[in-house]
């Protein structure tokens, strides 16, 4: 198949305009066409980078119609988007993303889970690809130059222009072409299940809730490293930040960003010179100084954070034993990792995904402390690996575990003479 034109270069694109959809009777027929289609583009725009909560402001839907693609842009600002459930849906067609946790959260939040998914992000990475970004994948595997200077555009403005609905439509026109010849790399490589592996876990865990349920103030990086004092100091500047973005209703880094906030923490400044001097030249700090001054004191009052909300230090609840077994298997698994990768010709990622690396350790020194016999078992209930790794791998593993098992054991033979 030919790439398509490049319209950087002077061609044109045959594809027709793309539809604006802010009708439900339009909405309608594009449901079905998608439907009909068997596989979709899809993208979505938020406006996270200018409101306090970011909201769902558009969808981009393409498919193939016939020799085109055809887009649309539907904007949930003005319709329920109850109806593209059935289209977005684990029932629906293939739908076709680039990285699409963004995507997957922003639509569940609007009440819609979606499923069914390819992501040509992951396809890339397990492909090696030097950069992975949309922009740069259209212009190595398609020859089209996208034009992204709307990236940060606020998508709730309203209305379109028609350089923004092109713009809108160009991030979901070349997914089924990239798609397409994403997976064709794949199938030569022999990698095609790994990459379907890696999308479901990564949409599985887009859908999960979060797992840092921590205040915001604790999650702000460097927050570890305050004394008592300046973490409680930092707390209530962090609240009274929050006050503030969301009576404007903008992001919280817009009224200051969190490197601001520590250097106030540190320094607690006492008067209005002081605070100036610890934002900088180039820091901002939105809104009046004597009530961040305020903010400032009320921590020094509190003296420390509320015990409440603080991190706890979880013990891990492993003997010895284990923890010296997990740090040999760790290494030899990263070890056999690369080496497979070099022996298959392929991305370590596709071998095993470093995120799984972790679990995997865990789940392979529990077997072999405890019952050696359940080992597939426990294999099969991680998330991530799937089954194309276990019929390849379960055995080497079970291996690795053997060896570093009897590495251990004959250590701990020298040490006690």
């Amino acid at each position: 198949m030919a790439p398509p034109t490049n319209p950087s270069a002077g061609g044109s694109d045959p594809s027709p305009p793309p539809r604006l959809v802010d009708r439900a009777d339009q909405l309608a027929t594009v449901v079905e066409q998608c439907r009909q289609a068997g596989r979709i583009a899809l993208d979505i725009e938020g406006n996270g980078l200018h409101a306090y909560e970011p909201r769902l402001c558009v969808l981009q839907l393409a498919w193939r119609a016939g020799d085109q693609v055809a887009a649309a842009v539907v904007d949930p600002l003005v319709l329920p988007v109850a109806p593209l459930a059935v289209l977005i849906g684990s029932a629906g067609p293939v739908k076709v993303l680039h990285d699409l946790t963004f995507d997957a959260r922003m639509l569940s939040a609007a009440g819609i889970e979606l499923g069914n998914v390819r992501d040509t992000s992951v396809a890339a990475r397990f492909l090696g690809a030097p950069a992975t970004g949309l922009a740069a994948l259209v212009s190595a595997r398609l020859g089209i130059a996208l034009d992204k200077q709307l990236q940060d555009h606020d998508w709730a403005q309203r209305p379109f222009t028609a350089g923004q609905l092109a713009y809108l439509a160009g991030d979901v026109r070349h997914l089924l072409d990239l798609d397409d010849a994403l997976s064709r790399a794949a199938e030569e490589r022999g990698i095609a299940p790994e990459i379907a592996v890696e999308c479901g876990y990564k949409l599985a865990g887009a859908l999960a809730p979060p797992q840092d349920q921590r205040p915001s103030y604790v999650r702000v990086k460097g927050y570890g490293e305050l004394a008592r004092a300046e973490q409680a100091v930092l707390r209530r500047l962090v609240q009274h930040r929050d006050t503030l973005a969301r009576a404007a209703d903008v992001p919280p880094f817009r009224i200051a960003p969190n490197a601001v906030l520590l250097a106030l923490a540190r320094r607690k400044p006492r008067d209005v010179a002081q605070l100036t001097a610890c934002c900088g030249r180039r820091r901002r700090l939105t809104g009046e100084p004597e009530r961040w001054l305020g903010a400032v004191r009320r921590g020094l009052d509190d003296g420390a954070p509320p015990a409440d909300e603080q991190p706890r230090a979880t013990a891990s609840g492993l003997s010895r034993r284990e923890i010296a077994l997990r740090k040999r298997l760790s290494s030899a698994l990263s070890s056999w990792r690369r080496q497979e990768a070099r022996r298959r010709g392929v991305d370590a990622q596709v071998v095993l995904p470093g995120h799984r690396l972790g679990p995997l350790v865990a789940a392979l020194a529990a077997a072999t402390l405890e019952a050696p016999g359940d080992l597939r078992d426990r294999l099969a209930a991680l998330s991530g690996l799937g089954a194309c790794r276990l019929e390849r791998y379960a055995q080497p593993w079970h291996r690795l575990a053997e060896r570093a098992w009897a590495a251990l054991e004959r250590s701990a033979e020298g040490q006690g003479g």
